[in-house]
């Protein structure tokens, strides 16, 4: 009775070592996935902070340096950056001119109609010297009152009607302009005159080349200053600046009845180009 008591007493005592066992193997092993998974986290939580670190490592930095010019291979070449100007004189080959009328009347209706009638009078003076209707164009067109001493009271209205006139043979300006003097008489007016070069195209072809050689030139001569020599052309730039035709402003009554037509003298222009060019220094 002694010894199954024992014995029982034994079973029990090793079963609740063994239970004892077990809660502390499943203790130790829930603490080992614990710390499994603290880990992984810790991972996934580094990998995701730092999501540019191996982006950033992978690429190469090129190398710069003052003066240089970076390439997409990472190579520096030293440049040198230099402005050149271009200029070519042109002769005018086309005048552009302002003529108007301008009449008078007691009443706005009246002002109205002898101004049409001169306008008509002088549109047929241009196109009878050879302007086509395509180059005249009405430019303004006007009808205000005019006031007696007082500056209360009308005394009459001015209507004016001005034309842009584009003249391509310029030699018949001057006799353009006293054509429409000697039909229209004192109601006609001379605004102003501009002259300009039709096709540039040709004058600033020859300005870029002088622009270039220009950039050229002085490249050279900083590159010897710093014993060094000029190589080839990186980059060129050009600054724009169109050509502003020369305009004179009149404003006065045109006049006729002299034996020499009215004097217009073109003179010249200049057409000029402005580049910024790189080139590469060795």
């Amino acid at each position: 009775m002694d010894v199954e008591k024992a014995h029982t007493e034994h079973a029990t005592t090793d079963r609740g070592v063994l239970m004892k066992n077990g809660w502390i193997a499943t203790v130790v092993g829930g603490a080992a996935i614990g710390v499994l998974a603290v880990g992984a986290v810790a991972m996934i939580n580094n990998t995701s902070s730092t999501p540019h670190d191996t982006t950033v490592s992978a690429v190469s930095s090129p190398t710069t340096s003052p003066g240089g010019t970076s390439t997409d291979a990472g190579v520096v070449k030293r440049s040198i950056t230099v402005s050149g100007h271009g200029k070519v004189t042109i002769k005018p080959d086309t005048a552009t001119l302002s003529l108007g009328i301008s009449v008078t009347a007691g009443k706005a209706n009246d002002a109205l109609r002898q101004a049409a009638t001169k306008a008509d009078t002088l549109v047929k003076v241009l196109t009878s010297a050879g302007v086509s209707k395509d180059d005249i164009q009405t430019s303004g067109l006007y009808l205000y009152p005019q006031y007696a001493g007082d500056g209360r009271t009308i005394s009459g209205y001015n209507a004016s009607n001005t034309m842009t006139v584009t003249i391509r043979k310029i030699a018949d300006t001057g006799t353009i302009i006293d054509a429409a003097g000697a039909l229209i008489g004192n109601e006609v007016t001379v605004g102003g005159i501009s002259f300009s070069l039709a096709n540039t195209d040709a004058a600033m072809a020859d300005a870029r080349k002088a622009a270039v050689a220009d950039a050229k030139l002085r490249a050279d001569q900083y590159a010897g200053a710093a014993q060094a020599s000029v190589g080839q052309v990186l980059t060129i730039s050009e600054v724009s600046s169109p050509t502003t035709p020369i305009y004179y402003q009149s404003g006065d009554k045109a006049t006729s009845g002299g034996v020499a037509p009215t004097p217009v003298l073109p003179g010249t222009q200049d057409v000029t180009v402005d580049v910024t060019v790189v080139f590469e220094l060795k």
